[in-house]
């Protein structure tokens, strides 16, 4: 450590009105000596002027809704599951494959339910002539588009665990006069556990209610589609 001699002499004077010292170092003369309390009030004024329309702008910001909803685990498992198995073949269709669910639910035996509905629908169809006739060429109509094949002898008694029977009945609309089909994801199998406890839920893709009717306001003319067999 470097030691520095500031003051080189002795020599000070003594200033009896101010009751303070003058000392004289290598730097120059210093004073020392008592000082009176000094009493000092710090006064700080500040101003905010907001014009209307940033609160307004504000008040906007605070009530809108957000557009941005992130994805849940499970929905983001599916959504990298469809990116990943999805395939198009010669013909233009489109195929992906159920995401099942990673869960030690097992599924169990399904056909002596899917059977049993089976009977019901032919109990009505009995009394319903026309309604047989209808349901019979929805049913060609879907194997004719490859929306379902005939299962092959080999395949018929696989273990129950790795197969699901689908239940499927109609169902009319108000006036009767026509039907869609339904297949029943959510019959539960012997264990308890139907084909959609198995499957993931993927994210919603339909546009908000919200957003919909907002666009009937800001146009003269409103356009609506509709996707055919979009849930086959």
């Amino acid at each position: 450590m470097c030691s520095v001699k500031l003051c080189s002499s002795t020599k000070h004077n003594y200033v009896p009105c101010f009751r303070t010292y003058c000392f004289r170092i290598n730097f120059g003369w210093v004073i020392l000596g008592k000082t009176k309390g000094i009493s000092q009030t710090i006064i700080s004024n500040h101003a905010s002027c907001n014009a209307v329309e940033f609160e307004l702008d504000k008040f906007w910001q605070i009530e809108e809704i957000s557009n941005i909803k992130p994805y849940t685990q499970e929905e983001t498992a599916c959504e990298n599951h469809f990116i990943q198995t999805f395939s198009r073949d010669s013909t233009g269709r489109f195929a992906v494959k159920f995401p099942f669910r990673e869960s030690n639910d097992e599924l169990g035996s399904s056909r002596d339910i899917a059977i049993h509905r089976l009977y019901q629908i032919e109990r009505r169809f009995a009394k319903n002539p026309c309604l047989f006739n209808e349901y019979h060429k929805f049913m060609d109509d879907y194997l004719k588009l490859v929306h379902m094949e005939l299962i092959p002898e080999n395949e018929i008694d696989v273990p129950a665990n790795s197969s699901f029977y689908l239940p499927h009945h109609p169902v009319p609309n108000k006036n009767g006069d026509k039907f869609r089909v339904v297949f029943h994801g959510s019959a539960k199998s012997s264990t308890g556990v139907s084909l959609n406890d198995k499957l993931m839920v993927g994210p919603q893709l339909q546009a908000d209610l919200t957003t919909i009717l907002i666009r009937f306001r800001m146009h003269k003319i409103a356009m609506a589609a509709d996707i055919e067999k979009m849930y086959r």
